[in-house]
C-alpha cells in the first residue's frame, strides 16, 4: 500500500470514530464504524492512540474447516468470498488449496473480515452508510484448510512462517492432535487463539485446541441489539458461551471477548449481516488485538523480548489476561471463596473482557528484571524447580484504594513424537504471592494474596490495595503441591509475570451490577430484586417466586450474598430505568 494511501486510511479511521464525514462528495455517513464489536474490545480507540496499528508485516495464520468431507477428504469449500467489497485489495493467501471452484464459506468470511477486511463505503438498509473495517486491514491472512494443517504442520511438523495461530473450531475432548497444537505453542512460542464453545445451548465444553494447556481460549460476551440498530454487549451467558471447568479441573476459558460482529455476506458483493453471539467470531477480534501488540513490540526495540523467542505466548497471554476488564459479578473458580487459593479464573469469564487499549499500556510499560519495579510492567524470566526459589518483584502504589492485578504463566511440555504425550517430569508447578511490605519494618509484612493452582499453568491475583501500606511484592514461587525439591535442581522453568494498578472505580463503576438476576440487562424485575433481597429477604425462600418471577436461580443466590456491598451501596435499579 502507498504511503499516501496509507496516511489517509488512517485520518479516515480516527474521523469515522468521532463520527465525522470524510468527504463532502459523497452522502454523509449515517453510522458508526462496523464491527460494533471492535469498538466495544476498544481497538478503534487504540487504532486513534497509535494510529499505525493496522498490521502492517503482520502474518496471520487463520486454520479453517471445510464444511462438507468425502470420503475424509476436504471438498476445498472452507473460501472466503474474496469478490465481497471489504476483500478487495486486501493480502489473502490460500496456503493448501487445491480447486476454488466450490462455494465460499460464511464462517470463514466472517473470520477473514473480522481480521482483514476494509470497506470505506459500505451500506446498508438498517444502518445506512457506513465505514467498515477489521482489525488488522494492512496485514496477510494465510489460510489454511483444517486438515491438512494437522498433516503438514502438526503431524508433519512442517515449519510455520507466520506471528500468531487462530481457529475457531474444537472437539470436546483432547485428542493426540490437540496436544499438538499445545506443543507447537511451547516449541515455538508462537500464540495460538482458539474458540472456546458455544456453551450449553448446543451441549458444549470448552473445546480443545482451546482448553489445551498452552492455547489461549476465547469465550464471547452476550449482546442485545437496540431498535436504533445498536449492539450493547453485557456478560458472557453460559448457554451461549462455554464454561469450565476441564475435565482435569483447569480454568477455562482464558478471556472473553465480543463477537457478535457485522460481516460479508457469503455470496454478495457487498451486503452483510450480523453473525451473533458465538465464540468462533469473538476468537478473532482477541486474536487481531495480539497482532497489534506484535506489530507494537517489534517496532519498539525494548519491548521486542515480549514477542520474539521461546515463551513468547506466556508474555502475550500474560500481558492480555493482566490487562483484561473485570465484568461485575467476576470472582474465582465457584461461587464462594473456598476455592480462590486454587483456582485462578473465573469459570465463565476467565480474566475479564479483552481491552486493546489496556493490553497495549501494559506493553508499553515494559520489562523489568526482578527487584524494585514500576508498579505496572511485565517480565519474562527463569526460576529453578526448588522450593528454596523466589524471585521477588517490589513496587509502589500510588493511591491506596488501588487494585492490583498480577498474572504469571508458563508452558507445559510434550513429547516431540506422535501422541505428543504430556511430560510430567518436564513440567513445574508454580505459585503467585502478593505480599504488604513495609521496608522500614519489616515485621509488619504479611501475604495479601496467593494464587496455587495444583491444576493449572496458570496463576492470577485480582485484589484491593491494604490502605495501610504503600509497597508491595509480587513473589513467584515453585507451588505448595509440587514434587519434593530435587538435589541438584533439575529443571528450570521459563515464565512470564505482567502486574499493575487500578483504580477501584473500574470495577465497581459499571452498571452491570445493578443486574441482580443475571440475565444480562438492567429492568423492572431486577428493581424488584433489589426490594426482596434488602427488605422481604424471606420471600426468597419460595423458590417458585424466586426462579419463576424474579429469575433468581439457586446459583445466583452466592453470588448476591458475595457482592452484597457491592450492589447494596448503588441504587435501586429503578432509578436507572427509562
Amino acid at each position: 500500500m502507498k504511503i499516501e494511501d496509507r496516511k489517509s486510511r488512517i485520518l479516515q479511521c480516527l474521523l469515522l470514530i468521532v463520527n465525522l464525514s470524510l468527504s463532502t462528495t459523497l452522502p454523509a455517513q449515517t453510522s458508526s464504524p462496523q464491527p460494533q464489536a471492535l469498538d466495544e474490545a476498544g481497538i478503534f480507540a487504540l487504532q486513534a492512540l497509535d494510529p499505525n496499528l493496522f498490521g502492517q508485516s503482520i502474518r496471520i495464520d487463520s486454520i479453517s474447516r471445510s464444511q462438507t468431507y468425502q470420503a475424509g477428504l476436504p471438498m476445498e469449500d472452507y473460501l472466503l468470498n474474496t469478490a465481497h467489497a471489504c476483500f478487495i485489495g486486501r493480502d489473502i493467501q490460500y496456503v493448501d488449496l487445491y480447486s476454488a471452484s466450490v462455494d465460499p464459506s460464511n464462517h470463514s468470511t466472517a473470520i477473514g473480515a473480522i481480521l482483514i477486511g476494509l470497506d470505506p463505503s459500505a451500506s446498508s438498509d438498517s444502518l445506512g452508510r457506513f465505514h467498515y473495517q477489521g482489525i488488522l486491514p494492512e496485514a496477510r491472512l494465510q489460510v489454511h484448510e483444517f486438515w491438512r494443517f494437522i498433516r503438514d504442520y502438526i503431524h508433519g511438523s512442517r515449519p510455520l512462517t507466520t506471528d500468531l495461530v487462530t481457529l475457531s473450531a474444537g472437539i470436546p475432548y483432547e485428542d493426540w492432535w490437540t496436544r499438538g497444537f499445545d506443543r507447537l505453542a511451547d516449541r515455538t512460542g508462537l500464540t495460538i487463539i482458539a474458540a472456546a464453545g458455544n456453551g450449553s445451548s448446543v451441549f458444549d465444553p470448552v473445546l480443545y485446541p482451546a482448553a489445551g494447556a498452552n492455547c489461549l481460549a476465547v469465550g464471547v460476551l452476550a449482546s442485545t441489539l437496540g431498535t436504533d440498530s445498536r449492539l450493547s454487549f453485557g456478560l458472557p451467558d453460559p448457554a451461549d458461551s462455554s464454561s469450565g471447568p476441564t475435565a482435569d479441573l483447569r480454568c477455562k476459558p482464558d478471556l472473553v471477548a465480543p463477537g457478535n460482529c457485522l460481516v460479508p455476506d457469503p455470496y454478495a458483493l457487498d451486503a452483510y449481516h450480523l453473525t451473533g453471539d458465538a465464540s468462533s467470531y469473538a476468537t478473532p477480534v482477541v486474536a487481531g488485538i495480539v497482532g497489534m501488540l506484535i506489530q507494537k513490540a517489534r517496532s519498539v526495540p525494548e519491548l521486542a523480548a515480549a514477542v520474539e523467542g521461546p515463551a513468547a505466548n506466556c508474555t502475550l497471554k500474560a500481558i492480555l489476561l493482566n490487562s483484561a476488564r473485570k465484568l461485575p459479578w467476576w470472582h474465582k473458580g465457584m461461587t464462594d471463596l473456598d476455592d480462590d487459593i486454587a483456582v485462578p479464573l473465573d469459570y465463565l469469564m476467565g480474566a475479564g473482557a479483552v481491552d486493546a487499549p489496556a493490553a497495549w499500556r501494559q506493553l508499553l510499560a515494559a520489562s523489568h528484571p526482578v527487584g524494585v519495579v514500576p508498579s505496572a510492567g511485565w517480565n519474562r524470566s527463569q526460576i529453578s524447580y526448588s522450593t528454596s526459589a523466589v524471585e521477588s518483584y517490589r513496587f509502589h502504589i500510588q493511591s491506596p484504594t488501588e487494585r492490583i492485578t498480577a498474572t504469571l504463566a508458563w508452558n507445559r511440555h510434550y513429547g516431540d513424537n506422535y501422541p505428543y504425550r504430556p511430560l510430567p517430569a518436564a513440567n513445574t508447578d508454580l505459585r503467585l504471592e502478593l505480599w504488604a511490605v513495609d521496608p522500614e519494618n519489616s515485621s509488619r509484612d504479611y501475604r495479601l494474596s496467593v494464587s496455587d493452582s495444583p491444576n493449572d499453568n496458570l496463576e492470577h491475583i485480582f485484589i484491593a490495595a491494604d490502605a495501610r501500606f504503600e509497597w508491595y511484592e509480587i513473589r513467584v514461587m515453585i507451588g505448595e503441591k509440587a514434587v519434593p525439591d530435587p538435589t541438584p535442581p533439575t529443571t528450570i522453568e521459563t515464565y512470564a509475570i505482567a502486574w499493575r494498578t487500578t483504580p477501584a472505580s473500574d470495577w465497581l463503576d459499571q452498571s452491570l451490577w445493578k443486574d441482580l438476576n443475571g440475565d444480562g440487562s438492567v429492568t423492572a424485575l431486577d428493581s424488584l430484586a433489589y426490594s426482596v433481597v434488602t427488605r422481604f429477604p424471606v420471600l426468597l425462600d419460595n423458590k417458585s417466586f424466586r426462579v419463576n418471577v424474579l429469575r433468581i436461580s439457586d446459583s445466583r443466590l452466592p453470588l448476591l450474598a458475595l457482592f452484597e456491598d457491592i450492589w447494596v451501596s448503588m441504587d435501586n435499579p429503578v432509578q436507572t430505568l427509562p
